[in-house]
């Protein structure tokens, strides 16, 4: 009798027993053709104007040319710290100044790259909000902004939602899948599942309220 306790496969190369190179060839295929089809029936420019240069003057980039932008901060974090994109740990290190006496604030107390890769994030987007501030407002009024307070409450469920889940969308969605981890496939189909669920049932109940009040 062997006493090897049974576990579930972590990753797709573990569950199928093939090659990951094979494996990330299909995988990328398949992302290819899905969002090529949602794109053809949903176009992103449906609700936000292209920009017809690239810069932080822009007001949107393509997602496929952020994407790209993205995939590529993979290769100096991998290549010169062993790590991959996440944001999530960051909070903790913060914490972790603060307080002491707990495993994981203790073992994430100089993870200051995290730290600075979410800060430079939220600076990057408001230097990039700044700058477009001088351009012609070329929103569509359909894609409004929400109040600060309720950004904040956003903030929060997405922080407590991804220490739930060990991770954040960084984490699991970009480095999780990458890397055919299949909790953290599981974690991001369940986030945008969530996601679209949720936003159509705000639009529901505000194009109620909008009704009645009319």
């Amino acid at each position: 009798m062997s006493t090897t306790s049974s576990r579930y496969p972590k990753t797709v190369m573990e569950a199928t027993g093939i090659d990951y190179r094979i494996l990330a060839i299909l995988y990328a295929i398949l992302l290819y053709v899905v969002v090529a089809v949602v794109e053809y029936f949903v176009p992103w420019t449906r609700e936000v104007k292209a920009s017809e240069t690239i810069s932080l003057r822009s007001y949107a980039w393509s997602p496929i040319v952020a994407g790209i932008v993205i995939g590529l901060l993979q290769l100096p974090l991998n290549g010169l710290l062993g790590k991959m994109i996440g944001t999530s740990v960051s909070y903790i290190t913060i914490l972790a100044q603060f307080c002491s006496g707990n495993k994981e604030l203790d073992s994430n107390r100089n993870n200051w790259w995290q730290v600075f890769l979410a800060g430079g994030s939220v600076l990057g987007s408001f230097i990039s909000s700044f700058l477009y501030m001088g351009g012609v407002n070329v929103y569509n009024p359909s894609v409004q902004g929400v109040h600060p307070f309720i950004a904040f409450v956003g903030g929060v469920l997405l922080l407590l939602g991804a220490k739930t889940m060990r991770a954040c969308t960084s984490g699991h969605g970009l480095s999780g899948m990458a890397l055919l981890v299949i909790p953290s496939i599981v974690a991001t189909c369940s986030i945008f599942a969530g996601g679209i669920a949720t936003g159509l049932l705000l639009n529901k109940f505000i194009s109620s309220v909008s009704f009645q009040t009319e």
